[in-house]
């Protein structure tokens, strides 16, 4: 289904851009869906679930194929690595929208046994935690999101050789937006440290130009 509406779009995109030499690039990491939930057949009887647009693909993946493990997941819904896989299946598992059996996860069928209570035409939010509270799982995400952008930069500018600021941001954004909440600080803090570890370093004469210096 998701499959088809991507297609349908980029036809759409080709023709309207058949002058201009332009391409479409699908984003699958950003993006938020909303899940009507009927109660009865009254158009008012509709509770909304605001999730992820990764958390929409692993519910319609498992309301299409039933029971699947992690893996299978991994391999079928886009997600690259099994922390974002673990994040992003939090807050369902927490409210029960999946449940896992014997290793395998599978979508909830029946109202009465979610743990949230969805009321008519009232959102309900079931997005991956933001970074922000100093709780311990959100240190370890911290810790988790810094490797990240570190090896990301790390993995630019091994292939530049030499970027400037703006084109570091640009590209540990491309790579890591919808994973992780992060900013320009916090990016630049990252460039600090890998100066400190000697991976990088600032042009002596371009203050926001970074050289490619591995020990």
């Amino acid at each position: 289904m998701i499959e088809q509406a991507i297609n349908q779009m980029e036809r759409f995109y080709q023709t309207k851009q058949q002058t201009e030499k332009k391409s479409l690039v699908w984003n699958y990491k950003i993006g938020q869906s909303t899940i009507n939930y009927k109660f009865g057949p009254s158009a008012q009887q509709v509770g909304k679930i605001i999730v992820s647009n990764l958390q929409l693909f692993i519910i319609i993946y498992l309301k299409q194929h039933g029971g699947r493990t992690k893996p299978e997941l991994l391999n079928d819904t886009g997600i690259n690595y099994e922390e974002e896989l673990t994040q992003q299946m939090e807050n369902l598992l927490d409210s029960r929208i999946i449940v896992e059996n014997q290793g395998k996860f599978f979508l909830q069928t029946e109202q009465s046994k979610l743990k949230v209570q969805i009321v008519p035409n009232r959102p309900l939010t079931l997005l991956p935690k933001r970074i922000g509270e100093n709780s311990e799982d959100q240190i370890v995400l911290k810790k988790e999101r810094d490797l990240k952008i570190q090896s990301s930069i790390v993995r630019l500018m091994k292939t530049n050789k030499e970027m400037l600021y703006p084109q570091i941001y640009g590209g540990v954004q491309r790579g890591l937006l919808g994973y992780y909440d992060f900013s320009s600080h916090d990016i630049l803090a990252q460039i600090d440290e890998l100066i400190n570890a000697n991976y990088i370093k600032r042009d002596d004469r371009i203050n926001n130009k970074f050289l490619y210096t591995p020990v």
